[in-house]
């Protein structure tokens, strides 16, 4: 306990290296150490390594299945890799767990809306926005989401909140730009769109036109290991 509490520490402390290097000797004493398998495997994804990643956050949920924030983890890895239909799988699990943990909610709304799910991915950021209510990015992808959707006015106010938490997130302007020039309101698009003048990986069109843009963005929160 006393290990893996030092190895937390270097975590929360941003010493990735230490922390690392703490739970592999952890491992090496204890090869099914939950906590020490999940620290490793953030290590590994931080680091781009996203195949190893997997490998150790797949261990962690067999040795500890009830932990939500280590599936969410583990969804993040998968979709990395590409495997969006077992990345679902685990944020759906995490989600089931613990129906508050709004990382999960936005990660699984990000990976439906770039699948074109877009009644589900709705549904998912939703929960996740009322979990994050300040959260800008989360807002955002909420309306670029009712955007594709085709729910304009909903989705104009969703990224009117954005910018009302972030003034500079450049997408929630260059959609906003967008919307006001689709109904008619040059006056208020030249304005949005003179602040984003490029569009984002967030610019996602209408699910009318059936085409896709963007890719899920991941999330590690730092409160998201198991103490022990």
């Amino acid at each position: 306990a006393a290990e893996y509490t030092t190895a937390m520490a270097h975590y929360t402390a941003g010493r990735l290296d230490q922390a690392e290097a703490a739970a592999k000797a952890i491992l090496d004493r204890d090869p099914d150490h939950a906590g020490a398998l999940h620290l490793a495997g953030i290590a590994e994804m931080t680091r781009g390594n996203h195949q190893s990643a997997a490998a150790l956050l797949q261990r962690s949920t067999a040795a500890a299945p009830d932990g939500a924030p280590t599936h969410n983890n583990l969804g993040i890895a998968l979709s990395s890799l590409g495997k969006r239909d077992e990345a679902i799988e685990s944020f759906r699990r995490a989600v089931a767990l613990d129906p508050n943990l709004a990382d999960a909610h936005a990660n699984l709304g990000r990976l439906l809306h770039d699948q074109n799910r877009l009644d589900e991915a709705i549904t998912s950021l939703r929960r996740a926005v009322e979990l994050k209510p300040d959260d800008a990015t989360v807002i955002g992808k909420l309306g670029a989401a009712l955007f594709a959707h085709g729910d304009l006015e909903e989705a104009a106010e969703s990224f009117r909140r954005a910018l009302a938490r972030n003034p500079n997130m450049a997408e929630a302007d260059n959609f906003l730009g967008r919307i006001r020039r689709a109904q008619g309101r040059l006056p208020d698009a030249i304005e949005h769109t003179a602040k984003a003048p490029t569009p984002t990986h967030c610019d996602t069109p209408p699910a009318s036109s059936r085409r896709r843009s963007g890719s899920a963005r991941s999330i590690l929160a730092k409160d998201g290991l198991q103490r022990e």
